[in-house]
Parts: structure tokens; C-alpha cells; sequence
């Protein structure tokens, strides 16, 4: 039976790219809308059932590499796939008339997958391979209803894509290089500590990680890529695909291993992003503007702690888990609050005052309010 489950883990990546294929198919592309919920379900009863680290190798793929779902891992991975759903859900609704369909649902299950396969990459070629399809494809989500605004904002997005996938590829390969050629994710981290290890290693990775994550100062794709993605894909950027660079961190940082400059820098750099995005977030206009930089914040909450506890050597038990918890509310909420901002324009006066009430509690679940998920 665990054999039959560990089979989940390379489903859950297969599933949405089988959907994006149909995408491609005549007369399929409009129907795909109505399909898109079903992408995230393997990948949820993964998370559920999959047992946890077991690979699962996947011979004459990338190099032989393979899949492996953590405790941590499960964490990020659950969150995500049930925000999809939900985005999901939203997007066949909302888009039912949209002049692209077929376009949305080829690069939104494409997003997906490279989404979840980032959390159960067992090795540096397949996490490369998905967090590469994750952030490039993700521009045509951002860029879907081709205004100048939106174009704009794709640029930004573009760009610092790149610039991330070019430090991440840069920073594994010299990671590698320094564990002795390993590829598997542990040995390339606990080559990370070593005295041995390129000193530009671990900086290239925690800025490619960082650009993904909105770590200030180079978060400026989020603030403009949001307001310019229609609501579901907006959802699923600051809930689930920030996350993954959140989850390279947790990834690839030896932790355990006091590296006091790189873990300052990061610490500094986090709880700047956490204030400065706050305050930022004040003067902004727009709904969609507020809860970028609010994700900025949060984020650059995570970041901050990770940064402290690579700086002391902390023991990866002692704060992973409150990292994956914190990751697990803020994406579900944080989707959940792109959705709702979504809603209000075609909700009735009595149903909007529902609405915010609910959307209130959970901004208020975010500030970290008593006997909510805070």
C-alpha cells in the first residue's frame, strides 16, 4: 500500500501537465476552464497520504533524479494544492467568458505543476526544472488580458525573473561543485556548510529565493505584477508561488550551521521588508496594491527569522515547523483575500457587508489576532 502512494508523488506533477496538454487540443481549450479545479486533487491527497521521505526515482528523467515528499514539504504542499482548488474554482467562473481560455488553462496548469513539483523535488536538476516553470511561465498569467498596464508589469516581472533563475542555477551548480558533484537536495545543503563550499554559493541562492519570495529590496515584481493579473492568478502568486521561493530557503539554507554574514544580511534585509512593506502599504490606493505589500511583510517576517536562525546555527526542528505553519495560514488567507477583493465589485449591498466581515477576520488573522490561525 505505501508503494501504491508514493505513486501520488510524480501524479501530482503528471495530472495538471495532462490538462495543459488537452489545453492545446481543438475545441478543448474553452472546456478546460471548467477543469482547472481538478489540477491541485492529486497533489492534495499527496500531502495527505503520500508517506514521507520515501523517494521515489524516476530513472532516464533529468538525470535520473526523483521525487520525495517531507514532513515540511508536505506542509507547503497542501497549502498550495487546496489554494489552486479554490483559485481554481474561482477562475472557471470568472473567466467563462474571457477571450483566451485556452491560453489561461495551458499556462495555468503548467504554473501548477511547476508549483507542486517544487515541493517534492528530491534533487537540485528537478527542483531547478519546476521552480524554472513555476516563475517563467507565470508571465502569461500576468500579462492574460494584454492591457499596457499589464504589459508593463510583465516586463518588471520578467526581468527579475530571469535575474533569479540565473543566480538559483548559478548558486546549484556552485553548491554542487562544493558537495562533490552530489545532486540530491540534503547533500547539496550539507555542502553548503562545509569550509569547502564556494563562498558565492549560498549569497546567489538566497537572492534568487529572495527575488521569488519579495525579499526588499528586490520585491518590486510583486507590487505590480498583483494589480495587473486577473483575481485567480493573483491569488495563487501571493499564496502559493511566493511560497516557493520561501520554500528554496528552506530548502537549501544549512541551518545548523552558524554562517553569520549570509544569515545577518538575510535578517536585516527580512524585517526591513517587514516594516518598510507595511508602511508602504498604507499609501497605496488599490486593494490588490495593499495586499502585495502585505505579502512583502509577511514574507520578509519568514525571511527574517530563517536569516536568525542561519546566523546562530539553529537546529533546522526548532524552526521549520513554525516557518511551514506560518507559510500553510498566510497562503490559504492571503488567497483568500484576493479572491474576496474579487468578489466585492459583483457582490449586493447586503452580501458585501458579509463579505468584508468575513474578509475582515481574516486581515485580522493575519495581524496575528488572539484565537484566530494567527
Amino acid at each position: 500500500m505505501t508503494a501504491d502512494l508514493t505513486l501520488l508523488l510524480p501524479l501530482a506533477v503528471l495530472w495538471p501537465m495532462l490538462l495543459a496538454g488537452l489545453a492545446l487540443l481543438p475545441g478543448w481549450g474553452p472546456r478546460m476552464l471548467m477543469l482547472l479545479p481538478l489540477g491541485p486533487l492529486p497533489a492534495l491527497a499527496a500531502a495527505l497520504f503520500a508517506p514521507r521521505d520515501t523517494p521515489v526515482a524516476l530513472p532516464g528523467v533529468l538525470l535520473d533524479g526523483g521525487l520525495d515528499l517531507t514532513a515540511t514539504g508536505a506542509i507547503f504542499l497542501g497549502g498550495a494544492a487546496v489554494l489552486w482548488f479554490w483559485a481554481g474554482v474561482y477562475a472557471a467562473v470568472y473567466l467563462r467568458r474571457d477571450g483566451r481560455p485556452a491560453a489561461f488553462a495551458l499556462f495555468w496548469n503548467l504554473v501548477l505543476a511547476g508549483n507542486l513539483g517544487v515541493f517534492i523535488a528530491a534533487d537540485i536538476v528537478s527542483f531547478y526544472v519546476f521552480f524554472a516553470l513555476v516563475s517563467l511561465l507565470a508571465y502569461p498569467l500576468v500579462i492574460h488580458d494584454r492591457q499596457p498596464a499589464s504589459m508593463r508589469a510583465g516586463t518588471v516581472y520578467l526581468v527579475l525573473a530571469v535575474t533569479g533563475e540565473v543566480a538559483i542555477l548559478v548558486g546549484l551548480m556552485l553548491a554542487s561543485f562544493g558537495a562533490g558533484g552530489a545532486i540530491g537536495i540534503e547533500a547539496v545543503r550539507a555542502g553548503l556548510a562545509l569550509p569547502s563550499a564556494h563562498p558565492a554559493a549560498l549569497p546567489l541562492l538566497i537572492v534568487g529565493f529572495g527575488i521569488k519570495a519579495g525579499l526588499m529590496p528586490l520585491h518590486v515584481w510583486l507590487p505590480v505584477a498583483h494589480p495587473a493579473a486577473p483575481v485567480p492568478a493573483s491569488a495563487v502568486l501571493s499564496g502559493a508561488i511566493v511560497k516557493a521561493g520561501i520554500f528554496g530557503m528552506v530548502a537549501f539554507l544549512p541551518l545548523g550551521t552558524p554562517a553569520a554574514v549570509a544569515g545577518n544580511v538575510l535578517t536585516i534585509l527580512g524585517f526591513s521588508g517587514l516594516f518598510l512593506a507595511a508602511l508602504l502599504a498604507v499609501g497605496q490606493a488599490g486593494a490588490k496594491s495593499v495586499l502585495a505589500y502585505s505579502t512583502v511583510s509577511q514574507m520578509g517576517l519568514v525571511m527574517g527569522v530563517l536569516g536568525v536562525a542561519l546566523a546562530a546555527g539553529s537546529a533546522p526542528a526548532t524552526v521549520l515547523p513554525a516557518v511551514a505553519l506560518f507559510a500553510l495560514h498566510h497562503g490559504l488567507a492571503k488567497g483568500a483575500l484576493f479572491l474576496g477583493v474579487g468578489l466585492a465589485p459583483l457582490c449586493g449591498r447586503a452580501w458585501r457587508w458579509g463579505l468584508m466581515a468575513v474578509l475582515a477576520v481574516l486581515g485580522l488573522s493575519l495581524a496575528g489576532m488572539p484565537l484566530l490561525a494567527g
